[in-house]
C-alpha cells in the first residue's frame, strides 16, 4: 500500500474538483453527462508572462486569457479596483483551492455603482453553441469579511461572434446572479441556454443585429459587490449538458422530474367560521387561509382574467368574433377555471364581468399607479426622483399629505359598503415591485427630508455633535443649526462600508422609520376603510377585516444584492404586527417565478430557506402573488425577459407548474399562489402592458416582450397538456390535510421522486461529545489511499454544503458551537482520482467506536529500513492519550522497538524505521491509550515485514515513499 502526502504550505496538491451544486451532492458516478469545459484558463494555471517579480506575484500580470474589465468596456464596474492574482507557493498564508493560483478581488464600494470585478477578455465559448443544449456554469468561491450577498457572478450573451477574432461581437443579454459570503470553499453554479435562433433578445434591436441566429458565444465575468473583505475564485467550468439525462443532477434540489404531493387524507384541520377570509395555523404549526365558513384552502388562482385588449389583440380579435358579448366571455373563463379547480382571480374591475363563486383579491398600487405624481415620489439628494431599479421603480413618500389624500380617495372609490361587505372579497394588494434598497438615497422630498432632520434631533444634543458623529475621511461635517443637515444632503450618504458607523446606523434606522410609517399610511386607509363600515376597538383595527398583502416582492432568485434590505424590512412588518396585532399586513407576497440561474421547473433550496427566514423575521405566511412558466411551442416566441422560465413543451410546463405547487404546498409557511395569466400576452421592455406601437408577435420589434404564459392560446383554447396536469394538481390541493407539511430544512429535496446522492453502505462516520464539545471521527469504506477529507454539513438529510475542506489526512473533526445536525465526509483517494463518501449521518443516532481501527499498514506490506513510516488509524474518540508501539516477533513473542508516547488524536504518526534488523524480520503495529470517558483501548496490526537493504539486492515490495 503506498501513501502519499503533501506539504501543507507549498507544493502542488491537486485535488479532485467535486461536482456540487448548492448543496447538492452530484454522485461522480454520473458527471460523464456534462460535456467539456469550454471556459479558457479556468483554473488560472496558465499564464503567458513571466509573473514572478521581487518574491511576489505581479498583481499586473493575469493568467492567460484573464483581465480586469477595462474602462471603454464598461466604466462603472472598475471603480475602487484592487486585485490580485494569488500564488498559493509564493502566497501560502493565501488560501488556494487547486493548483497554484486563484483570483482574489478586494473590497469596495461605490454607492449604485458595482465593486472591482474581473472577466475573460476573450469570448470563452466557441461560436456555433449548441443551442439545444443547457449550459451548467459552476466555480468555487470563498470570502474573507465579506458581508450579505456581494459575489457577483455576471454571463454575457453574444450573437455572430466574427471569424476575425479581431472584430467585436454583439453583446445582446446578460445574465447576473448574486452568491452569499461562504468561509470555507463552496461551489455554485448557474443554468445558462443559449438564444436560439427564433428568439428575440430583450431590447431587440434588428438594425443592430440584421443576422440574428441566436446567441453563440459567452462571456464571464465575476466581481465583488460594494463590500469590505476579500472574494476568492478558483476552478470555473461552463460545460454542456443534456437536461433529458442529467438536469436532476446539476440543479437543486435534484428532484427533477417530480416532488411527492401533499398529503391526501381525512386529517384536514377544522377551523371556527368567520365572517370573512383569515389566515390562522392548525394544530401541527401549519399556516391556512381559512374560509368564511371554516374551510381550510391551500388557494391558487390566476391573474388577469379579462378581455386581453391590446395586450393581446390576435385574441381579442378572435374573441370579438366568437362572442355574442364580454359577458360571455367572461362567464365562459370563469367557468373553465373552475372546472380546472381554481379557487381564486386578482380582480379587476373588468366591467360586467362575473367572479366563479371564489376569492376576489383587490390590486391596489400605492406607489406605482399613474396617479402617483413626481412630486409625490421620494427624492435623491440632486432632485430626480428615486428609483434603485425594477418593477415600478419608485416609491410615494408617506409624508407627503397630498399623497396621502389621493392614497384614500382610491380607497374609498374602489371599496364600496357592499364589496366589503361580501364574504368572497379576499383582501387587497398594496404594491407591485416598490424598491427597497438603498432607501437612504431617496430621503429628501420635501416632506421626507425634515422628518429625516427631526428624527436626527432627537437622536443628538447639537447639529455639532451630529457633525463630530458623521464625520470620516469621506467628509468633514460643519453643521452649526440643524438647517445645514439638508444643505449637506449630498454627502449624507453611505459612501462606504468603512464609513462613519453613526451615519450608516442613522440612515439604515430611519430607513426602517420609513418603511414603517409609510405602512402605517397603506394599511390605515384600507383599515379606516373598514372601520366606517364595520367599526373598529381602540386600536382601530375593525370588527371586521379583510387581509392585507405586503408589497409584492421580485423574489426569483433571493438571497441576492437585496438581502441585507429584504430582512431589515420583514424586521420592520414583525415590529409594526407586534405593535397593533391585526391591524398591518397579514400574508407577505412574493412574484415568486422560478429560473433565475435555477431549474424553470422548481424553486431552488436557498431560495425557500430565505423565505421562510422571512417568515420567522415578521410572522407572515408566504403567498405567491405572481409565478409562471412558459413554453416555447406557442405563437410567442421567447424572450429574454422569459428565457431562464421558458421550457419545451407544455407538458413540461404542466410538470413545472405540479412541481412548484407541490413544493409549496409542503411547507408550512405557504398559503397560495396566483398564476400569471390568463392569456399569452404582450408587453414592452419596459414592463407596460398596453403599448400601441406593439400590434403583433414581431419579436424584430425592439420593444417586444412576449409573456407566452397563459393558460389558454390565441383563440382562447386551453393548452391542453398543460391544463391535464393542472386540474390534476389544483383538485389534490383542494382536498389536502396537508399533513406531510415542514419546514424548508425537513423537506426531502433530494429523495422525493428523483435522485438522492449516491452513499457507500460501508463507510462509516462517528460523534463524540466531550465537556459539551462535538467531534467527528470517520473511516473509509475501502482500503484505498485516503489522502484528503471534506466535511459536508446540513441541517438536514442529503443536503450539503461545504463546512471543511483540504483536510489532508486528519481522521477528526471538532464541530462548530452550534452544529449542523446531519454530517458526511468525503474520503479522497488521489490514484483512482474519485470520492467516497461516508452514509448521511444525524448527529443524535451517530454510532459510537469503542477501539481504534488501523487503517496503514496492513498485513503483508513491507517497510525498508530508513524509509519514513506511516501509520494512519481512525481514532475511536477524540481528546485521547494515543500511544504507538512497534514490534519484532522473536520466537513467537512479540519485543519493543519503539514506543512513541506524545501522540494525540490525529489519526496520522510517521517515524523512521532505522533499527539494524535482519532482513524478513516480521513486525506490527501497536496503538493503545485511554478515550475520554476514562476507558483504555490496545489494537494491533497484522504482521508485515521489515526490508534491510544493506543485507538483501531486492527491491521489490518496498510500499513506502518519501514525502513531497
Amino acid at each position: 500500500m503506498m501513501w502519499i502526502s503533501f506539504a501543507r504550505s507549498g507544493g502542488c496538491v491537486q485535488f479532485l474538483t467535486l461536482a456540487v451544486v448548492g448543496w447538492c451532492l452530484i454522485p461522480a458516478a454520473r458527471a460523464w453527462a456534462l460535456g467539456a469545459n469550454v471556459i479558457v484558463n479556468g483554473s488560472f494555471e496558465e499564464s503567458s508572462t513571466e509573473c514572478h517579480v521581487d518574491s511576489m506575484y505581479a498583481i499586473d500580470k493575469a493568467p492567460s486569457a484573464w483581465s480586469l474589465v477595462g474602462e471603454d468596456d464598461d466604466y462603472e464596474w472598475t471603480r475602487g479596483v484592487d486585485y490580485e492574482w494569488i500564488d498559493g507557493e509564493l502566497m501560502p498564508w493565501e488560501s488556494i483551492r487547486h493548483g497554484k493560483r486563484c483570483i482574489k478581488i478586494n473590497g469596495s464600494w461605490n454607492v449604485g455603482t458595482s465593486g472591482p470585478r474581473i472577466m475573460n477578455d476573450k469570448l470563452c465559448v466557441p461560436r456555433n453553441l449548441d443551442s439545444s443544449k443547457y449550459y451548467l456554469f459552476q466555480c468555487w468561491y470563498r470570502t474573507v469579511g465579506v458581508e450579505h450577498a456581494d459575489f457577483i457572478v455576471r454571463i454575457d450573451h453574444y450573437s455572430n461572434y466574427p471569424e476575425n477574432p479581431s472584430s467585436s461581437p454583439s453583446w445582446i443579454w446578460r445574465k447576473k446572479q448574486q452568491f452569499t459570503p461562504s468561509v470555507q470553499w463552496k461551489q455554485v453554479s448557474m443554468v445558462i441556454r443559449p438564444f436560439q435562433a427564433g428568439d428575440a433578445p430583450f431590447a431587440y434591436d434588428s438594425e443592430e443585429y440584421p443576422n440574428f441566429n441566436g446567441s453563440d458565444a459567452f462571456r464571464v465575468a465575476l466581481g465583488l459587490n460594494n463590500s469590505p473583505g476579500s472574494l476568492y475564485v478558483d476552478d470555473i467550468s461552463l460545460r454542456p449538458f443534456d437536461p433529458d439525462s442529467s438536469l436532476d443532477q446539476f440543479i437543486f434540489p435534484p428532484n427533477a422530474y417530480q416532488v411527492d404531493p401533499p398529503t391526501v387524507d381525512a386529517n384536514r384541520p377544522v377551523f371556527s367560521p368567520s365572517d370573512f377570509y383569515t389566515v390562522r395555523k392548525d394544530n401541527r404549526g401549519t399556516s391556512w387561509i381559512v374560509r368564511p365558513d371554516g374551510d381550510p384552502v391551500w388557494l391558487i388562482g390566476v391573474n388577469n382574467v379579462e378581455e386581453p385588449t391590446e395586450r393581446n389583440p390576435i385574441m381579442q380579435s378572435w374573441i370579438d368574433s366568437n362572442y355574442a358579448s364580454i359577458d360571455d366571455y367572461t362567464e365562459d373563463s370563469r367557468i373553465k377555471l373552475d372546472e380546472w379547480h381554481f379557487t381564486a382571480e386578482s380582480y379587476n374591475d373588468t366591467p360586467g364581468s362575473k367572479r366563479f363563486g371564489r376569492a376576489d383579491i383587490k390590486f391596489f398600487s400605492f406607489s406605482g399607479s399613474s396617479w402617483v405624481k413626481s412630486a409625490m415620489r421620494m427624492k435623491k439628494a440632486n432632485g430626480s426622483t428615486w428609483k434603485p431599479g425594477g418593477g415600478d421603480g419608485h416609491l410615494a413618500d408617506p409624508y407627503n399629505p397630498d399623497w396621502q389624500a389621493r392614497a384614500r380617495q382610491e380607497v374609498w372609490e374602489n371599496l364600496s359598503d357592499s364589496k366589503l361587505s361580501d364574504p368572497e372579497f379576499f383582501g387587497y394588494y398594496t404594491d407591485n415591485l416598490a424598491p427597497v434598497m438603498h432607501l437612504y438615497q431617496g430621503i429628501w422630498s420635501d416632506h421626507c427630508a425634515p422628518v429625516f432632520t427631526e428624527f436626527i434631533k432627537g437622536r443628538y444634543n447639537t447639529p455639532q455633535d451630529v457633525a463630530a458623529a458623521w464625520s470620516s475621511h469621506y467628509h468633514t461635517f460643519q453643521f452649526s443649526q440643524w438647517d445645514d443637515i439638508y444643505d449637506a444632503r449630498e454627502e449624507v450618504t453611505i459612501h462606504g462600508f468603512d464609513d462613519s458607523p453613526a451615519l450608516i446606523q442613522d440612515l439604515i434606522d430611519f430607513e426602517k422609520k420609513v418603511w414603517k410609517d409609510y405602512a402605517r399610511v397603506v394599511c390605515g386607509l384600507l383599515r379606516e376603510r373598514e372601520a366606517a363600515v364595520f367599526g373598529a376597538d381602540k386600536d382601530g383595527v375593525p370588527f371586521k377585516k379583510h387581509l392585507i398583502f405586503t408589497n409584492r416582492l421580485s423574489f426569483n432568485g433571493m438571497p441576492n444584492d437585496s438581502q441585507w434590505w429584504i430582512e431589515r424590512l420583514f424586521d420592520a412588518y414583525g415590529e409594526l404586527n407586534a405593535e397593533i396585532p391585526g391591524f398591518y399586513f397579514d400574508i407577505a407576497a412574493f412574484n415568486h417565478y422560478p429560473g433565475s440561474g435555477h431549474l424553470p421547473t422548481h424553486k431552488a433550496f436557498r431560495n425557500m430557506a430565505f423565505l421562510e427566514d422571512l417568515n420567522r423575521r415578521s410572522g407572515l405566511p408566504a403567498f405567491a402573488s405572481e409565478f409562471a412558466v412558459g413554453a416555447s411551442d406557442t405563437e410567442f416566441p421567447t424572450t429574454s425577459r422569459w428565457s431562464d422560465r421558458t421550457i419545451d413543451t407544455q407538458a413540461d410546463r404542466g410538470l413545472a407548474y405540479q412541481n412548484l405547487l407541490y413544493t409549496w404546498s409542503r411547507l408550512h409557511f405557504y398559503v397560495g399562489g396566483m398564476w400569471y395569466q390568463w392569456f399569452d400576452g404582450i408587453y414592452d421592455t419596459d414592463g407596460h402592458s398596453q403599448n400601441p406601437n406593439i400590434q403583433s408577435y414581431d419579436p424584430i420589434d425592439p420593444a417586444y416582450d412576449g409573456r407566452n404564459s397563459g393558460l389558454v392560446d390565441p383563440h382562447n383554447q386551453p393548452y391542453q397538456d398543460f391544463i391535464a396536469k393542472v386540474q390534476e394538481t389544483n383538485l389534490l390541493l383542494k382536498q389536502t390535510s396537508r399533513a406531510n407539511a415542514v419546514g424548508v430544512l425537513d423537506f426531502p429535496w433530494d429523495t422525493a421522486g428523483g435522485y438522492a446522492p449516491v452513499t457507500p453502505n460501508e463507510a462509516k462516520i462517528y460523534h463524540f461529545v466531550p465537556n459539551n464539545t462535538h467531534y467527528l471521527t470517520w473511516s473509509p469504506s475501502t482500503s484505498t489511499d485516503v489522502w484528503n477529507n471534506i466535511i459536508h454539513a446540513s441541517s438536514y438529510t442529503n443536503r450539503d454544503f461545504t463546512e471543511a475542506s483540504n483536510l489532508g489526512p486528519v481522521a477528526l473533526y471538532e464541530l462548530p458551537p452550534q452544529p449542523s445536525p446531519y454530517y458526511r465526509v468525503s474520503v479522497r483517494d488521489a490514484p483512482q482520482n474519485d470520492s467516497i463518501w461516508t452514509d448521511v449521518i444525524h448527529l443524535q443516532n451517530a454510532q459510537s467506536l469503542q477501539q481504534p481501527i488501523l487503517l496503514e499498514p496492513l498485513g503483508g506490506q513491507t517497510v525498508r529500513r530508513g524509509d519514513k513510516f506511516v501509520t494512519r488509524w481512525l481514532p475511536p474518540a477524540p481528546g485521547q492519550s494515543v500511544s504507538i508501539r512497534i514490534e519484532r516477533l522473536v520466537n513467537g513473542s512479540y519485543e519493543t522497538l519503539l514506543t512513541t508516547d506524545w501522540m494525540d488524536n490525529s489519526g496520522f504518526h510517521e517515524t523512521i524505521l532505522s533499527d539494524n534488523l535482519p532482513d524478513g524480520v516480521q513486525m506490527r503495529v501497536v496503538l493503545f491509550g485511554g478515550t475520554w470517558d476514562g476507558s483504555s483501548f490496545q489494537s494491533e496490526s497484522d504482521l508485515f515485514t521489515y526490508v534491510n537493504p544493506d543485507l538483501t539486492s531486492s527491491q521489490n515490495g518496498v510500499r513506502f515513499r518519501e514525502f513531497y
